[in-house]
């Protein structure tokens, strides 16, 4: 039979218990891990293990629908402005090709009168009829000089609670 030395310390066998139970469970926690990575691979499985997956694809409710409205620019005193056009965030989305130009808009759009290309000078004024629409202020006149763009101006519309 063998002998088992004990350390009569009983602070020692404390520790030396806590160290097994704490790689015991060191190992349980990596089998578990990866156990559970394994089966989030499976889409049947994800889908109940994690919630948003089911939220996935599925309409909030109760948010407010984008606010849109229509603005003119109209050209004062001209028929036409050639090699100005106008910006939506950036992007070119109508030529002065006439001397009255629609645009639709929606909340956070920025709108620039870009005429780095044309020539002359001409005046600007911006109306709607939209009652939310707080920016641009119906009645806005744009001073804009050719080879130059105008101030921009975001959209905003006034928040109305349902």
């Amino acid at each position: 039979m063998r002998r088992v030395e004990r350390n009569e310390n009983p602070l020692a066998h404390l520790v030396e218990k806590s160290a097994e139970w704490t790689f015991r469970m060191a190992v349980f926690g990596l089998f578990a891990l990866t156990a559970v990575q394994a089966l989030l691979l499976v889409p049947q499985a994800r889908a109940v293990l994690v919630p948003v997956e089911r939220l996935e694809g599925v309409p909030v409710q109760g948010m407010p629908p984008v606010q849109q409205a229509q603005i003119s620019l109209s050209l004062e005193g001209a028929n036409a402005w050639p090699g100005a056009y106008v910006t939506v965030d950036g992007k070119p989305v109508e030529a002065f090709g006439q001397a009255q130009v629609w645009l639709a808009v929606r909340e956070g759009d920025t709108v620039q009168v870009d005429a780095t290309k044309a020539h002359g000078s001409r005046k600007i004024l911006i109306d709607h009829e939209s009652p939310t629409l707080l920016t641009p202020v119906a009645g806005l006149e744009w001073d804009v000089d050719g080879g130059k763009k105008s101030p921009a101006v975001q959209v905003h519309f006034i928040a109305i609670n349902p």
